[in-house]
């Protein structure tokens, strides 16, 4: 028996399956069944382009591949949105001689679109699934899906075995179960209700981890779920129109969050006319200088809500300030963003009475921001890597990951070169990296008990790129991303100093869209 169903195998209010490449490519059996191997009194499935494609045996299998006595599958937002390659394979993807899944109920609940791919959904070498006994076992709600959204490169692609093609719904419903359940079954949610001061539900609420693009909205009874495949050195962030932003670390990943918001407690700003030397063009001009910079990312970088910004200027201490009550929306076409972000602190010191960058002495700004991709073209993707290569986040990444030197990074410290073994002490704690200075420098302070460690190291990018990093504490934490703590010990001059809003990626940004660009 192929399928045993005493339930709906498929519930789809929305498009089901979306391909704009070949899903699945078989030359050999996709399934050999002597029953009846799906009964369907309406529209299964909508393919305009080659729905099945296989030239191996994709699965195997000697027993019942799928039992289910309730929803196999039903979703309310995309469950797997694929663009490049999600699994590649050239053995045996999965081998079962038990049961795989045993679920009573609702394993899967879709309304929106439940695959989406544009490039090849399977690419397969060898033997895709070799099952002996029950595959999936189904009478139980194993997840219900209304927010998960995960972007992956390219499916799955199979080729090398010959034979005959054949189509068959069983074989997409299969894939599609086993992609989702693996998908869902190691992310982590933070979930949680958002209310306002008089514990009404906000819908609509922007819930998302600070410099990331990970966000989420609240429904209609305020809750909200963010899925997160493990712990993030950021801050959950909390917003709403006409309420007060509010962060939250760490956060819970094991209890519902309740977060309640307070009205915004901006009033009408009194106009006040003063004289002042500079005009607001010239303090505009120099604001996107600054805040966005002067590389080409940074010069074609708009800022959609320029009105909403105040600037000051101390001509007594040389010092201009800029705020807004409002996120600044920027759009960022030559890195595929928008992005909106929430001024905390914008501080300009000039060295002479001036406004030109030419004069600026130090600058600092702080703020929340969220990541939206607004393209991820290869010429977009090129650009995020240059601006990737040689960052803070690259840095991190490769020390953890002891690939300093694979990476084009050489540290140094004095005039010899540190390699991370002998300078750095890296064990994994429950979700992070902990890494310890070795042989740190330390120093008390007179009439205290007080030890404070100050350690500097050169820092030289693809041989010539300079910067510096100086650490002051002798212990810190880095996540899956290469976010790290102790962000006011840990301070970075030289180039890698100089990065603004314009040159700025997510922190989550991945890796894998190298593969893209080899394609």
């Amino acid at each position: 028996m192929t399928i045993r169903n005493g339930g709906i195998a498929v519930r789809n209010d929305g498009i089901l399956v979306r391909n704009s490449g070949i899903p699945v490519r078989n030359d050999g059996i996709v399934v050999r069944n002597g029953g009846i191997p799906v009964r369907n009194s309406g529209i299964p499935v909508r393919n305009d382009g080659i729905p099945v494609r296989n030239d191996g045996i994709p699965v195997r299998n000697d027993g019942i591949p799928v039992r289910n006595s309730g929803i196999a599958v039903r979703n309310g937002g995309i469950v797997v949105r694929n663009s490049g390659i999600l699994v590649s394979n050239d053995g045996i993807v999965v081998r079962n001689g038990g049961i795989l899944v045993s679920n009573d109920g609702i394993l899967v609940s879709n309304g929106e679109i439940l695959v989406s791919n544009d490039g090849i959904l399977v690419s397969n070498d060898g033997i895709l699934v070799s099952n002996g006994e029950t595959t999936v076992s189904n009478d139980k709600v194993a997840a219900r899906n209304r927010h998960l959204k995960i972007s992956c490169p390219i499916l799955i692609r199979n080729y090398y075995l010959s034979g005959k093609i054949k189509t068959n719904t069983l074989k997409k419903l299969f894939i599609l179960v086993l992609c989702c359940f693996s998908t869902i079954a190691f992310a982590q949610v933070v979930k949680g209700r958002v209310f306002d001061e008089n514990n009404k539900p906000l819908y609509g609420a922007n819930i998302y981890f600070d410099g990331t693009s990970i966000a989420t909205i609240s429904d209609e009874k305020g809750y909200f779920q963010l899925p997160v495949s493990g712990k993030i050195n950021a801050s959950l962030v909390f917003s709403f129109i006409g309420y007060q932003s509010a962060t939250l670390f760490p956060y819970p990943l094991d209890e519902e969050i309740k977060m309640v918001l307070k009205p915004s407690t901006n009033s009408l700003k009194e106009v006040v006319i003063t004289k002042s030397r500079f005009t607001r063009k010239q303090m505009l001009k120099l604001f996107r200088e600054q805040f966005l910079g002067e590389t080409k990312a940074g010069k074609k970088a708009v800022i959609l809500n320029e009105n909403d910004l105040d600037f000051e200027y101390d001509e007594k201490f040389k010092v201009f300030t800029a705020s807004s009550d409002k996120p600044l929306i920027i759009q960022n076409p030559v890195l595929g963003y928008e992005v909106a972000y929430e001024i905390s602190d914008f501080i300009v010191e000039f060295k002479t009475l001036s406004i030109s960058s030419d004069d600026v002495y130090r600058m600092l700004y702080t703020g929340v921001s969220r990541f939206k991709e607004t393209s991820n073209s290869k010429e977009v993707i090129k650009e995020r890597m240059k601006s990737y290569q040689g960052s803070v986040l690259h840095f991190f990444r490769s020390l953890i990951s002891d690939k300093m030197v694979e990476n084009d990074f050489i540290l140094a410290k004095g005039d010899k070169q540190a390699s991370v073994t002998n300078n750095f002490a890296i064990k994994d704690t429950i979700g992070y990296k902990q890494v310890t200075l070795k042989n740190a420098n330390t120093i008390t302070l007179k009439n205290s008990k007080t030890v404070r460690t100050s350690v500097l190291y050169r820092i030289l990018f693809d041989k010539r790129r300079n910067s510096s990093v100086t650490f002051t504490t002798p212990v810190f934490y880095v996540d899956q991303y290469g976010i790290h703590t102790h962000v006011n010990d840990i301070l970075f001059a030289g180039e890698m100093s100089l990065k603004r809003v314009g040159d700025l990626l997510p922190t989550n940004y991945g890796i894998n869209e190298e593969a893209i660009l080899k394609e």
